[in-house]
């Protein structure tokens, strides 16, 4: 897998292009994986239901990881009503350390530990 560089909503990471909510309401997330490779995508701040795959609706159970095969997409909500900064990434260690890794990030919440431009130094040996 040398090489790869994955992305969220095409950005690899570290960047700080957070996925900002607002606390109380409904998210819906879209997780589309148009590699030829599985994703076990995690939200660090709670459980979220799937609602949706691949166009179909489902009442899936309340979970905090769910995998995306190859070529497929995943619908997702949940109720934000946990402030703070949240990781939201790909739960295959190599694939976050090659971008596949951002933040759930409440509205106005106060960002003075998120440093993402200190990645690549906590990273080093991953990404080479």
């Amino acid at each position: 897998m040398e090489g790869y560089t994955w992305t969220i909503n095409g950005k690899a990471y570290p960047n700080h292009d957070a996925l900002v909510v607002k606390n109380g309401e409904r998210v819906e997330m879209v997780i589309g994986n148009t590699t030829g490779m599985g994703h076990p995508v995690h939200k660090h701040d709670g459980i979220f239901q799937v609602v949706e795959i691949d166009g179909e609706p489902v009442s899936g159970a309340c979970r905090d990881t769910v995998y995306v095969p190859p070529g497929s997409k995943v619908k997702i909500t949940f109720d934000a009503n946990n402030l703070g900064i949240w990781a939201f990434h790909c739960h295959i260690l190599y694939h976050g350390a090659r971008g596949m890794f951002t933040v759930v990030k409440y509205e106005d919440t106060p960002t003075p530990f998120w440093k993402p431009e200190e990645a690549p130094k906590m990273l080093k040996g991953l990404r080479e």
